[in-house]
């Protein structure tokens, strides 16, 4: 009589056992079978996890490429649940822009500017966690086209705050700036939900080696004072209303003194 211990066709050989053979034998015969199977599942196994693990370092690597130094940061946590507006520049959804960081810049980053917390969002390599970068490494990023600069940075002059960012709205014999903020407003009431986001602008105007604070027409006609003149009848010409849209109305006003100095 024989007997096939055989359990897997795959990894194990017909052995037959002659009925004469010790039966302590026949154990060790079938125990070394079995070793032998699962030594080559074993080996199988470990190249599919070596695979794996290679397959998640590709990836890993082609998502990050040269941005390792971008995703250097802390966990950024959302807020403002069932708060109208946006705690964002411009818009909550994620904007494109560039990140100067590090020493580094990295190009086509996904990010939000906090203007509550005066913090810059990006996601991770994964796109699927807000990181905060570490501001005094930031020296300076472009969000959809709008530049801000890190007012804790030499520039050759000072900024009013020694800490946070400044958008750069104009910039060349003269510069203007514009410090952005919003604030939540909480509800007065308990049982009403009437949260809410305010923004509010500071604007800036460096010229002749100072730097001037500036709201409103006359403020900045002050500035340019040796321009007075011309100014109001540019300003006039051009029906620019400072009440009705004061960036814009600053940015030219700026642009057009810059044009007529000598």
């Amino acid at each position: 009589m024989a007997y096939h211990a055989c359990f897997n066709k795959t990894y194990c050989t017909k052995v037959k056992f002659h009925k004469s053979l010790p039966g302590y034998i026949f154990t060790v015969l079938f125990i070394i079978c079995l070793f032998k199977a699962n030594a080559q599942l074993s080996l199988q196994d470990s190249l599919t996890d070596a695979q794996t693990k290679n397959n998640v370092a590709v990836l890993f690597n082609g998502s990050v490429k040269g941005n390792a130094g971008l995703y250097n940061g802390s966990e950024y946590l959302y807020g403002g649940h069932n708060v109208t507006g946006s705690p964002y520049f411009k818009s909550s959804d994620i904007l494109s822009g560039s990140v100067y960081y590090d020493g580094n810049l990295y190009n086509g980053v996904s990010m939000r500017f906090d203007l509550v917390t005066n913090e810059l969002v990006i996601l991770d390599y994964t796109k699927n966690f807000p990181i905060k970068l570490v501001t005094s490494k930031l020296d300076y990023f472009i969000i959809d086209s709008s530049r801000f600069i890190n007012a804790g940075n030499n520039y050759g002059f000072s900024l009013p705050e020694t800490a946070g960012f400044y958008q750069v709205l104009y910039h060349y014999k003269t510069a203007v700036f514009a410090k952005k903020e919003k604030q939540l407003v909480l509800s007065s009431k308990l049982d009403e939900n009437d949260s809410y986001y305010k923004e509010f602008d500071w604007y800036y105007i460096y010229a002749d080696n100072k730097l001037y604070k500036v709201d409103n027409e006359k403020s900045v006609l002050n500035v340019f004072k040796e321009r007075r003149s011309e100014l109001k009848k540019f300003i006039a010409a051009n029906k620019i209303k400072f009440k009705k849209n004061f960036e814009d109305a600053l940015i030219k006003t700026s642009a057009y003194y810059d044009q007529i100095q000598k």
